[in-house]
């Protein structure tokens, strides 16, 4: 088994050769694959020969499924309360420990901060959370918006920043990552705001405020509370080898799929193809958002010249 981490491709080469036939190899991660291995760096994937019998992680078409979160029907179904959000703090927060090599999120807040109120918590925006028991999460569920930006926008990389906002926090979170349409598969209805809906900053911020000041626009954002409720995935969970449950999910996965009809094992879903390797965009489609892509990062680029699959 193999999950996120760097490994030289000469270590690879090295376990490759030394693989047995009867082995079963599972790629598996809770990383987009722009920080997975043998990716994040070069030559990317040029290993020869490598080939994996299993996926497992957050994507749709992983062969064991896992996501960050979900939404299940409510266990008892009534008219949504949500707390009233104090008026004298910002509409929107923000929490962030570390910017990334993919897309420059911490200029993107700045610059949207420049048409709407926004705080700033964690590392990357300078006020402090508090840290003990739960007062960090009921800081942030004052707010009513919460930027739940990925720091890469690959195919159904939607991580536990949008599940807790809507859960935990109490929020509508407003998105930047993979395609609006792989939300829509995913999230609670009408629940979450799309940056890359909107021509510019202005027009996105118009709209927050609009809704932020309308209480009939904003309740409407939590409509789906009243059918709905969310169950987020902990850390162990993205991982089939940490807590037993998930090494039983595996090992039935493997009896029901493999051994009980005798099938050779391979991966519905390729780690090289287009639903994982090449399914990493610039992050929007509007050029006021496309702009915060980093110079330097050629991994886009490169993906678009070459070829890259095992060799």
């Amino acid at each position: 088994m193999f999950s996120g981490g760097v490994a030289g491709i000469e270590q690879w080469r090295e376990l490759i050769s030394s693989r047995r036939q009867e082995q079963i190899w599972l790629y598996a991660t809770e990383e987009s694959i722009y920080h997975s291995p043998p990716v994040q760096s070069k030559p990317y994937v040029v290993v020869d020969n490598l080939r994996y019998n299993l996926t497992y992680g957050y994507h749709i078409k992983a062969d064991i499924s896992q996501p960050f979160g979900k939404i299940v029907p409510s266990e008892h179904p009534s008219k949504p309360t949500i707390d009233p959000k104090p008026s004298d703090l910002a509409p929107v927060a923000w929490m962030s420990s570390r910017d990334h090599m993919y897309w420059n999120r911490s200029r993107f807040v700045r610059d949207l901060g420049n048409y709407l109120s926004i705080d700033k918590y964690g590392q990357m925006g300078g006020k402090e959370l508090p840290r003990k028991g739960n007062n960090s999460t009921e800081t942030l569920k004052k707010y009513k918006f919460y930027l739940a930006f990925e720091n890469s926008c690959c195919s159904h990389y939607i991580t536990e920043k949008f599940w807790i906002a809507l859960s935990s926090y109490e929020a509508v979170p407003i998105v930047v990552g993979p395609s609006k349409a792989d939300y829509e598969k995913v999230a609670p209805p009408e629940s979450f705001i799309y940056a890359d809906d909107f021509e510019s900053f202005e027009s996105l911020a118009d709209y927050v405020n609009k809704v932020s000041s309308t209480p009939e626009l904003y309740s409407k954002f939590h409509e789906w509370r009243e059918k709905y409720e969310i169950k987020t995935a902990s850390k162990a969970d993205m991982f089939p080898f940490i807590i037993d449950s998930k090494a039983c999910t595996l090992l039935e996965f493997l009896r029901d799929k493999a051994w009980r009809q005798d099938l050779p094992l391979s991966p519905g879903m390729d780690p090289y193809g287009e639903d994982w390797l090449k399914s990493c965009t610039p992050c929007g489609k509007h050029d006021w958002l496309r702009q915060y892509g980093l110079e330097g990062n050629t991994f886009l680029e490169d993906l678009g010249k070459k070829e890259y699959r095992q060799r």
